[in-house]
């Protein structure tokens, strides 16, 4: 056998190895497409802190893999933490697409190898997270900002002020009653730092915005005037058409450059700081049931969120 033959062989045999080994991935990426809707939820842990008073906070997400469907998983068998469960504070009413650092979960100081699971099941397809105290999954407020974009790149940089996370402040009590028909409002305000300011070409990301959204309860018999899109998917959204347009933004001509490490960057401009900026809406439910709202104050990089929980009559 010539040696041309051999070679055409052996490409012959590495691409057909390459195409058994792709296989699996292929049908895992197949499975697992962004599609309008019809898909499931996949329920995350994101990690966990150690607390002040050496308890631990577990925190998770999720990521609804519809990029249109809006999903109502109600707390039960469906939609479960275990043990201790099956609420534990998880969201009921879920977005399109990642939901990162969503809520906690308070653990004793002698948590110890325990684990919480937490369960979604959601047009057919069930799936788990399992948070444990495991040190990979040890998380901060840098790793937290780096999730979210706020930090590195167009977020905060080394050498600047640290993010102060934004601050939700409920005007009345946190649990009302209302009635069927009859339009509620409901304020709350948005106090931070200013930071992050954003980093090389700065980002559009960055900046406070806040807004009221369905945590829990049929968001078809919820109507939100003005209308409310949740704080994150918003910023989801800017940020897929930023990127749509252009990887990186320019350095804007008539701002001043430093050179740090052979990169230039833009100068900063001073924070902007908010203190006790309202935002209300106004709800009205057409179905008697229990509905939680959520506050949430997002500055790109770190959020802090109030919640409302509201029985209808």
């Amino acid at each position: 056998m010539s040696a041309r033959v051999q070679r055409r062989l052996a490409w012959r045999w590495a691409a057909a190895l390459a195409l058994v080994s792709l296989a699996p991935a292929l049908a895992f990426a197949q499975d697992n497409l962004i599609m309008k809707r019809g898909q499931r939820i996949a329920p995350i842990y994101e990690g966990w802190i150690a607390n002040p008073d050496g308890t631990f906070d577990l925190i998770f997400g999720y990521f609804n893999l519809n990029s249109e469907e809006l999903i109502d998983v109600p707390v039960g068998p469906d939609n479960s933490i275990e043990p201790g469960g099956p609420d534990l504070g998880q969201p009921a009413h879920f977005f399109p697409r990642r939901s990162r650092f969503t809520f906690r979960v308070n653990v004793p100081a002698d948590f110890g190898d325990r684990e919480l699971v937490w369960k979604i099941t959601a047009n057919g397809k069930t799936e788990f997270a399992y948070a444990t105290l495991k040190p990979d999954y040890i998380i901060d407020e840098r790793i937290m900002m780096m999730n979210n974009g706020g930090f590195g790149g167009r977020g905060q940089r080394l050498g600047e002020p640290d993010n102060v996370p934004p601050k939700v402040r409920l005007d009345g009590a946190a649990a009302l009653s209302a009635k069927v028909g009859e339009p509620l409002t409901l304020t709350a305000y948005a106090s931070d730092d200013g930071n992050p300011r954003g980093g090389l070409g700065g980002s559009n990301d960055l900046g406070l915005g806040s807004g009221w959204f369905v945590y829990r309860g049929p968001a078809e018999a919820i109507t939100l005037e003005p209308e409310q899109e949740h704080p994150e998917y918003r910023r989801q959204k800017a940020r897929d058409a930023r990127l749509k347009k252009t990887a990186f933004s320019p350095v804007p001509s008539n701002s001043a450059a430093t050179t740090g490490g052979g990169a230039s960057q833009a100068e900063l401009p001073p924070p902007n700081v908010v203190t006790d900026r309202p935002f209300e809406v106004t709800a009205t439910f057409s179905e008697p049931g229990t509905y939680t709202l959520r506050a949430m104050a997002h500055d790109g990089g770190l959020h802090d969120t109030a919640d409302v929980t509201i029985t209808v009559r």
